[in-house]
C-alpha cells in the first residue's frame, strides 16, 4: 500500500512539475507576443505658416550608417498641415525632408507628437526628449541672436568711420564671451544626454557640416569632458577614427571606464 501511494505520489508531483513547465512555457510565449506586439508607436500631427511648404511632400528619413538614411514615411502638407505615424522599434533620431533640405530633426518617441513650422522658428513638442531638444535650440538661437547683433554694432561702427583696430578693441571681447557661452551649452548638452538618443544625434548634425570627417578644437574640448558611455555609440566610435587618419583633425583624448 505503501508502495502504491509512492508511486502515485510520485507520478503526481512529476505531472504538476510538467504541468508547471509548461504553463512558464505558455507564459513565457505570452510575453514574448505582447512585448512584439506593443512595439512603440509615433504619431506627429504638424502644422505650417509658411507658404512654401503647402503643397509639397515631406519626407521622414532616419539615417542608416554614416552617409545612408532612408525614408521611413511621407506625407503631403495640405493647408498647412501635415502628419506622419508608423510603428518604431527603439526610440532615434529623425529628420523631415521637403527634397534634398533638412527642415528640422525629430526624436521619434511613443506617443503624440506636435510639429509647428513658421517663418521665425521651428518645434517639435510632446514628449521629453524633443522638449528636451528644442529647449536647447532655443537657447542656443539666443546665443546667435546676440552674436548676430554684435556683429552688426561693428560693421555699422566702421560705417560711421571708427578705425578696425578700434571696433576689434571694443567687441572682440564680447565675441568672445558668446563664443565661451555657446561652447559650454553645447558641452553641458553633450554631458546630460551622453547617454540618450541626443547626444550621439546632436554631434552627428554637428559632424554632417564637414566635407570629410574632422574634429575641431573646439570639438576636441567638448568630446574630452564627455564620459566613456558617449564614445561607445556606434555613429561616435566610426566617426573618430575616420577623423584619426585627417592629418588636419585634432586628437581627441577618449576616456576609460572605470572598473567597478
Amino acid at each position: 500500500m505503501f508502495e502504491v501511494g509512492a508511486v502515485y505520489l510520485h507520478q503526481l508531483v512529476t505531472h504538476r512539475r510538467k504541468n508547471m513547465k509548461r504553463w512558464r512555457q505558455f507564459t513565457s510565449l505570452c510575453s514574448l507576443l505582447i512585448l512584439c506586439g506593443c512595439a512603440g508607436q509615433y504619431n506627429i500631427a504638424g502644422n505650417s505658416s509658411v507658404p512654401v511648404l503647402d503643397g509639397n511632400m515631406l519626407y521622414l528619413t532616419v539615417k542608416t550608417d554614416a552617409d545612408g538614411k532612408t525614408d521611413i514615411d511621407s506625407c503631403k502638407v495640405v493647408h498647412g498641415s501635415f502628419r506622419f505615424n508608423g510603428d518604431i522599434d527603439s526610440v532615434c533620431i529623425a529628420r523631415v525632408y521637403m527634397g534634398n533640405e533638412s527642415i528640422l530633426p525629430v526624436v521619434l518617441e511613443n506617443g503624440n507628437l506636435t510639429i509647428t513650422v513658421d517663418n521665425i522658428s521651428q518645434r517639435v513638442s510632446g514628449s521629453p526628449l524633443n522638449e528636451r531638444l528644442y529647449d536647447f535650440y532655443k537657447k542656443q538661437n539666443r546665443l546667435e541672436t546676440k552674436m548676430w547683433r554684435l556683429q552688426q554694432r561693428a560693421i555699422r561702427q566702421v560705417r560711421e568711420g571708427h578705425s578696425m583696430a578700434d571696433v576689434e578693441k571694443k567687441f572682440t571681447k564680447q565675441a568672445m564671451k558668446i563664443q565661451a557661452d555657446a561652447e559650454e551649452l553645447e558641452t553641458e548638452f553633450l554631458k546630460k544626454n551622453a547617454g540618450n538618443v541626443l547626444g550621439p544625434g546632436y554631434f552627428q548634425m554637428v559632424c554632417e557640416q564637414y566635407a570629410v570627417p574632422t574634429v575641431t578644437d573646439r570639438m576636441a574640448r567638448m568630446l574630452e569632458q564627455l564620459p566613456p558611455e558617449f564614445f561607445e555609440h556606434p555613429f561616435v566610435r566610426s566617426y573618430l577614427r575616420r577623423a584619426s587618419y585627417n592629418p588636419f583633425s585634432y586628437p581627441v583624448r577618449i576616456p576609460q571606464k572605470t572598473a567597478k
